[in-house]
């Protein structure tokens, strides 16, 4: 957003980028519609064309292959997991190996999801058995053609 408003839509003849309407000099592009129903606040670019899509390309593949966690930083975590949970059981004797282990399952997930770049929600509702998909919402298949008529 660099503040500039544009009453219609245009194609940049030197970069080719499609230039849209905007009528605002502080909103960015959005669709009433899909806020409407989603009911959430949304950031819309579009990147169909021109050096925009391109950098926004490679930043997003960049983004998704690099490795989450680097291996000493893991390493680290997992230690860190277990000296506290060694603490933690150190003093009291009789403490059955049941539950020793789940505290250390708890502490190592709880480190090493701090140490990436995932939420901690993400992290649970795959250890709880709830998938490597989290979401507050269900949503529905909705189709346009009966909207558009």
């Amino acid at each position: 957003m660099d503040g500039l408003t544009q009453v219609t839509s245009t194609v940049d003849e030197e970069t080719g980028s499609i230039l849209l309407c905007c009528l605002h000099p502080r909103i960015n592009e959005y669709n009433d519609v899909m806020m409407y129903l989603l009911q959430c606040n949304m950031d819309i670019q579009y990147l169909a064309s021109g050096e925009a899509s391109t950098a926004t390309l490679y930043y997003i593949t960049d983004y998704m292959t690099k490795a989450s966690l680097k291996v000493h930083a893991g390493v680290t975590a997992m230690l860190c997991a277990i000296q506290k949970n060694r603490d933690k059981f150190c003093e009291e004797e009789g403490v059955p190996c049941a539950v020793q282990s789940k505290s250390l399952v708890v502490k190592l997930v709880n480190q090493i999801g701090a140490s990436q770049e995932m939420s901690h929600q993400q992290l649970m509702s795959f250890y709880v058995g709830g998938g490597d998909c989290y979401r507050l919402h269900n949503f529905s298949l909705l189709h346009w053609g009966y909207i558009s008529h």
